[in-house]
């Protein structure tokens, strides 16, 4: 019995043993002793590699497998506020690399006497005084204080806006499925403001998007949680068949379509007229995919063309 006994402790003794030193052995293999910077876009503004390990405050000496990254992302991200952190990689046995892009100004926002400018996430990258804008066809796409909900207490650079309208966080990469790249996006975008509107079945509100283009032409896409991709999609589509149509009424040619010559007091109201689409109210029928236009000119509907 008493053998038996120490057999066992001996065999515990052996599994401490080996616990210990596996441990140990970890602790001194799998320690964070290399950090590096990999930049996946290219850079407007310059970066010290230095300066971000630094600031990232990534532990050397630490157990990779005990580290948590998320404070170490939303460190670099509130300290470089154009800094994105696309994931830190650990590379066994000691390594670790984070990997980073730019972000680039794609809204600037009037909030509170001051003028946010923000990307497509609606990260705040930079902040200034309110005084006035330009609405050039390379800068940022503005949005006024009064259509957009912010529900932030307080706002200062690398901080992500809290919008009570997420839906229009879906625009730029429904604007990225229509093969539109950024330039293409502000060459084309003013401003873009939300609304709210209910359905007309159902009463349920649904927020909608105004877009205001550099032509002046207004653009009214209405429920943009359900199938924006496909709306836009159709915006493009009528915006270069009206293109088609003042090229004829320039060329001094009369346009027809289907048998049909529009007349020039016809081609000037479609110049200016306000484009509006919408989705089918029924979704038996009908998928995100179908929609339909209408135009509006001066407050009343116009044919289609």
């Amino acid at each position: 019995m008493r053998r038996h006994k120490k057999q066992i402790i001996i065999i515990l003794c052996v599994l401490l043993g080996i616990i210990v030193t596996s441990v140990t052995f970890c602790l001194t293999l799998f320690t964070v002793k290399d950090i590096k910077v990999d930049f996946k876009t290219s850079t407007v503004y310059d970066y010290s590699n230095a300066q971000i390990i630094e600031e990232s405050e990534l532990p050397y000496g630490k157990c990779v497998f005990f580290l948590k990254k998320e404070p170490y992302v939303e460190n670099l991200e509130k300290k470089f506020p154009y800094l994105e952190v696309l994931n830190i990689e650990t590379i066994i046995p000691c390594h670790i690399v984070i990997h980073l892009s730019e972000r680039q100004e794609f809204y600037a926002i009037k909030h509170n006497e001051k003028l946010l400018y923000c990307d497509d996430d609606f990260k705040v990258l930079r902040v200034e005084d309110w005084t006035s804008y330009e609405n050039l066809t390379t800068n940022p796409i503005f949005i006024d204080e009064n259509k957009i909900t912010i529900k932030n207490e307080s706002v200062e650079a690398g901080d992500f806006l809290d919008i009570k309208e997420t839906e229009i966080k879906d625009l730029y990469n429904a604007m990225l499925e229509n093969s539109r790249s950024r330039a293409e996006m502000l060459a084309s975008f003013k401003q873009v403001e939300t609304f709210v509107e209910k359905e007309d079945v159902t009463d349920e509100k649904q927020v909608g998007l105004k877009i205001t283009l550099h032509s002046g032409r207004e653009v009214f896409i209405y429920n943009i949680s359900y199938g924006l991709k496909y709306k836009l999609q159709k915006t493009f589509a009528l915006l270069a068949e009206i293109m088609n149509i003042e090229s004829f009424k320039h060329n001094g040619t009369q346009y027809n379509k289907d048998d049909i010559t529009l007349r020039d007091d016809m081609i000037n109201i479609l110049s200016n007229a306000q484009v509006h689409v919408k989705n089918y109210i029924s979704r038996e029928n009908f998928s995100e995919k179908d929609n339909y236009y209408y135009l509006t000119y001066e407050g009343k509907r116009i044919e289609k063309i």
